[in-house]
């Protein structure tokens, strides 16, 4: 179930089972009627799309920053919505844009289960295993991080200090601008460990980042040129591109609030953990592409979608496979997600792996517009899980 909480640009997730969602003070029960016993899936289909132009008629604006969300199941997309603006009236000298399924927004931390899939494709091609050092792909870091593995990375484990989160002023201006390489440099001159690597589990953009690094080295060519010939060329995820690259021809950019492009002012130029923009088109065809077996094996995604962390990742309250937030202790191929959000921007994607559904949703407005994903996401489940 989905309760998202900002803070200062982050999402955290709260409980999966037993919340009520509330948008602006109002139950979804109050919008939505309850799912009727024994419905068919012809049925279901029409009562998530009824209840989702009704939350959205009653919560959301058609001049204000808004919402795009698509629903798959069995591997077919069931319902797209999309409502209110990409950029809105008087901005930037323009009449305002309305958004739809193939409008690009910055996901935020969504981008994690895309550098995940990357690494896990390599695991699959024999060019890393899970339990190489970071050092022996990166070298030029401290012999301090020598016994951090891949592993260790993909579930939050590393130990490693926290240099990337947005949460000050001071941080904010801090990271303006500033590439994978000049991050990881700050490690390099200053190399601290939090925790033994492997002993305990934080949530950390860093890690991430490092896994892009990764990646561009033992493929060979950049992250996001392999992201490009690896993911997105292959599921046709046409408008998808990662931060420093030119946007595809044609895309049409939400901005976030409606009104700006940068993250509180300044330029975001991490990869790996953050930087990439896609649509809900476009990640829909990801996530039906990693349950159809298009990205990886089953046996890999079920690796992926188990609990890897053994803990609570940091002040988050669920546990982390590989690029997924997952309940604890599950075996894999459950229940898995992954929120993002950042400056206005907030995102996720769901999936129900035995139920085969799932949701992507997308918005630029803020808080607002993150609890409608959350209500939405709560309709979805309930139309598939119940």
């Amino acid at each position: 179930m989905f309760l998202l909480e900002s803070v200062l640009g982050w999402i955290k997730l709260s409980s999966l089972v037993g919340l009520l969602i509330l948008v602006n003070g109002c139950a979804v029960n109050s919008i939505t009627p309850p799912l009727p016993e024994g419905m068919a899936l012809s049925e279901r289909n029409e009562y998530l799309t009824k209840a989702i132009d009704d939350l959205l008629r009653v919560e959301q604006g058609d001049s204000d920053p808004g919402v795009s969300v698509v629903v798959f199941k069995d591997g077919k997309i069931v319902c797209q919505r999309s409502k209110g603006k990409a950029l809105i009236e008087g901005i930037l000298g323009e009449s305002g844009v309305q958004i739809t399924s193939e409008t690009v927004f910055d996901i935020a931390s969504v981008a994690k289960p895309i550098t995940a899939t990357a690494i896990m494709q390599m695991v699959e091609r024999k060019r890393l295993t899970l339990k190489d050092s970071v050092r022996k792909w990166l070298p030029y870091l401290p012999s301090m991080y020598e016994g951090i593995t891949i592993h260790d990375l993909m579930s939050h484990q590393s130990g490693l200090k926290d240099q990337s989160t947005i949460n000050t002023l001071e941080h904010k201006m801090g990271l303006d601008r500033v590439s994978n390489r000049q991050l990881i440099q700050r490690y390099v001159d200053d190399p601290l460990l939090e925790f033994t690597p492997g002993s305990s589990s934080q949530y950390l953009n860093i890690n991430y980042v490092l896994l892009a690094e990764i990646i561009a080295k033992s493929s060979g060519v950049s992250y996001a040129r392999y992201l490009h010939e690896n993911i997105f060329a292959p599921l046709d995820m046409r408008s998808t591109y990662v931060f420093g690259e030119s946007a595809p021809v044609g895309v049409e950019q939400a901005l976030n609030f409606g009104k700006d492009t940068k993250t509180y002012g300044f330029t975001f130029a991490l990869t790996g953990a953050m930087g990439i923009y896609s649509t809900t088109k476009d990640l829909a065809s990801f996530s039906i592409g990693l349950l159809s077996g298009k990205l990886v094996s089953k046996d890999t995604l079920r690796l992926m979608t188990s609990d890897q962390s053994g803990s609570k990742v940091g002040w988050r309250v669920h546990h982390y496979g590989y690029g997924w937030f997952v309940p604890e202790e599950t075996t894999g191929l459950n229940e898995f997600f992954h929120p993002g959000g950042i400056a206005g921007y907030q995102s996720m994607i769901y999936i129900g792996y035995e139920k085969s559904f799932g949701v992507v949703s997308l918005s630029n407005g803020g808080k607002r517009t993150g609890e409608i994903i959350n209500a939405i996401g709560e309709i979805v489940r309930r139309t598939y899980v119940h």
